[in-house]
């Protein structure tokens, strides 16, 4: 089965091409890159391409200081030991770029915050906070 995958090493999808297609001839057409699988499955969330290697995503460690802060617009949690840089994105909407390995998250409306960071090399994962 081969299995394509953009230039960051994310999986776009698996194929399994027609007999005697090369790994060339599926660049040309689908203008991206590909890498031959042996296994006829792969789990797409664990799994990305690492320098056209098939590789386990690592699991996120980072932490929040507290999942509950004060919604007036000033007071902050944070979010450290992301990986450098990456990107969360909070209730689905608006996109943080992380350049330091930590998020300060804060909020001016009571409610519950989804922050969810999805990097290439790492298994996805989702926080919920609550802003009061």
């Amino acid at each position: 089965m081969w299995v394509q995958f953009n230039d960051a090493g994310r999986i776009l999808a698996t194929l399994a091409g027609q007999p005697g297609q090369t790994k060339a001839e599926l660049e040309e057409i689908y203008e991206t890159n590909f890498v031959w699988n042996d296994s006829a499955t792969v789990n797409w969330e664990n799994t990305w391409v690492n320098n056209g290697v098939l590789e386990d995503k690592a699991s996120l460690t980072a932490t929040w200081d507290s999942t509950t802060v004060v919604a007036d617009g000033v007071a902050e949690i944070v979010l450290s030991g992301l990986p450098v840089p990456c990107t969360a994105i909070i209730d689905h909407e608006q996109t943080v770029v992380v350049t330091d390995g930590s998020l300060e998250f804060s909020a001016d409306v009571a409610a519950t915050y989804s922050i969810v960071v999805d990097e290439v090399a790492f298994i996805k994962q989702e926080w919920t906070v609550s802003a009061s």
